[in-house]
């Protein structure tokens, strides 16, 4: 009888066309609970879904020995189930001091670059992330905190994709979204696995590790069922965003034409749409041409809109 975890991934991979028979996966894998999970499971589910997996680790170089032992552990764990394995190592807090980022922006902006490139060289573009319920649910409010509109209030998506400039895009896929962490580790054990633990999630310096440890653990002691509200919510602004993008889509066809590496817009037609039609399709175009918007806030938005309301001599310093 198959595994129940198991069953529940490879329902939520067909409800989403994850992925496709045939396909290279690249699966990330830190050695902790989610992202061994994910490795067998999908190890599990490969002859019948058609796809070759191939593992990533990253070592940041930020724990020492620690951080060498789980690239061992990894190793070890991708020659037991005969997997092909792309294993580096890379100077993240360099990183931080090069681009003047938090640590926490430096680690996800090499760990990305980092996978980008394996999927690269390995001859696919996407890879697989042990993303679960409760990281959903850390992201909405880690992005309710820092300010954020509909965007970063719906989560996580499945699938969504990342860019580097001068590298193909790449399709990041979470087929744990639906599970829980207890569900993960429910899971190593009762497969006997024994996964890493990483002593940075115990640091009360990333903000994240302050919604997990004690922003959470308070709501939860007002409403024992926040965690399960908060990802439904997730889920229905989920749909709501789409439906907003095509819309956003349709506006973008009527009124932006592309010249070169820049968008042009209509200013007319601009100030006819709704004002959340506008924001969004300010946005979508700011990813489009800089292959993101992290740096830029809400505010910044803000002051495009109204320069396309009253565009004449008018000059703005962005980020």
């Amino acid at each position: 009888m198959r595994d129940k975890v198991v069953a529940q991934v490879r329902k939520f991979i067909e409800e989403h066309s994850l992925l496709r028979r045939g396909e290279k996966v690249l699966v990330g894998v830190s050695g902790g609970p989610d992202s061994l999970c994910l490795l067998h499971i999908l190890n599990e589910l490969k002859d019948e879904l058609g796809i070759e997996l191939i593992a990533a680790h990253l070592n940041h170089m930020l724990r020492g020995e620690e951080a060498e032992e789980d690239a061992a552990f990894v190793a070890a764990e991708a020659q037991r189930l005969n997997l092909p394995l792309v294993l580096e190592r890379r100077d993240v807090r360099g990183e931080k001091l090069r681009r003047g980022l938090s640590l926490e922006e430096a680690a996800r902006a090499v760990r990305f670059r980092f996978f980008a490139e394996a999927a690269s060289k390995t001859g696919t573009s996407k890879v697989a992330l042990g993303h679960t319920a409760d990281d959903q649910v850390e992201t909405v409010l880690l992005h309710l905190l820092r300010g954020t509109g509909l965007a970063g209030l719906r989560g996580m998506e499945p699938a969504s994709t990342w860019r580097e400039p001068d590298l193909p895009p790449l399709i990041i896929i979470r087929p744990l979204l639906r599970l829980w962490r207890e569900d993960t580790e429910a899971f190593c054990a009762r497969r006997g696995l024994s996964p890493r633990r990483d002593s940075t999630n115990l640091s009360l310096s990333p903000l994240r590790n302050r919604i997990r440890l004690e922003l959470l653990p308070q709501m939860e002691r007002m409403n024992p069922g926040i965690k399960k509200l908060l990802a439904a919510a997730a889920s229905s602004l989920s749909l709501d965003y789409s439906f907003i993008q095509e819309e956003v889509g349709k506006a973008i066809s009527r009124i932006v034409r592309r010249e070169d590496e820049a968008a042009i817009i209509d200013a007319k037609g601009f100030s006819e749409l709704h004002p959340s039609i506008q924001r969004h399709l300010i946005r979508n175009l700011l990813a489009e041409i800089l292959g993101g918007y992290e740096e830029l806030k809400g505010a910044h938005i803000e002051d495009l809109v109204r320069a396309l309301r009253n565009p004449a001599g008018k000059r703005l310093q962005l980020p």
